[in-house]
């Protein structure tokens, strides 16, 4: 498990939380990353049009075994902030 505290994306205002927890079992592993936007930062610049205002999360499934792997990803930002 993780947390951090931070600035989003090149905003210069200390307002994101993001996190992450992960499951394994061999050969299986589970992971579900999350990150919002805890004010409601205006900022935003050419680099970050819109992720300041963002929720974003995903899960990610992997299976590994010497002969190979697999893995599968979705990922979903949202703008309920906007």
């Amino acid at each position: 498990m993780a947390l951090s505290w931070n600035d989003g994306y090149y905003s210069d205002r200390y307002s994101w939380l993001s996190g992450s927890l992960a499951y394994t079992q061999a050969p299986h592993s589970l992971v579900l990353v999350g990150m919002d936007n805890l004010g409601h930062t205006a900022y935003q610049t050419l680099a970050t049009p819109v992720q300041n205002k963002s929720l974003i999360y995903e899960l990610r499934y992997t299976y590994a075994k010497e002969t190979g792997s697999f893995s599968l990803t979705t990922s979903t930002p949202t703008c309920p902030h906007s």
